[in-house]
């Protein structure tokens, strides 16, 4: 690990860019569960008809008529599938990503903050108190001051 500080090296990290990492695991947890929802239901396709009755009277009625749809159903599976596997090689190279960016932070105790953070999921509250420290935002005022929150214009860098 190097001793040189991300900031040292003029790397410059906003909060919003780690976490993106988490919004790409929703994203991806979202796909997996149309696409589980869509492979549970089938390949059926439903539509309405219009129909006259076999006996007298003879009046139309609406029948539902349902059989399968295999061609629009494996396009649907395809495109979710294909979807969900572009997402999760986007969560791992955001994961080296950050990984890399970690490695340049020579203050463990802020690299650990920033992994439960922004990989684990951590809440900030939680985080402070793995710690031991009895402020349940003292975990983010330390990421906060280490980034340079005064100077962040909000935009991405990198």
């Amino acid at each position: 690990m190097s001793a040189i500080s991300a900031q040292a090296r003029g790397i410059r990290m906003t909060e919003e860019r780690l976490e993106r990492f988490g919004g790409l695991k929703h994203e991806a947890d979202a796909l997996l569960m149309m696409l589980d929802k869509t492979l549970k239901v089938g390949p059926v396709m439903t539509t309405d008809a219009v129909a006259s009755a076999a006996e007298f009277p003879y009046s139309k009625h609406t029948v539902v008529v349902s059989g399968l749809n295999l061609g629009e159903y494996q396009d649907d599976v395809d495109m979710l599938a294909s979807r969900w596997r572009a997402k999760r090689e986007a969560i791992l190279d955001e994961l080296v990503f950050l990984e890399n960016y970690f490695d340049t932070v020579s203050d463990p105790k802020i690299r650990a903050i920033m992994r439960y953070r922004f990989v684990l999921g951590w809440g900030w509250q939680k985080i402070s108190f793995r710690f031991g420290w009895s402020d349940e935002t003292a975990a983010h005022k330390k990421v906060q001051r280490f980034l340079g929150v005064s100077g962040l214009s909000g935009s991405d860098d990198l």
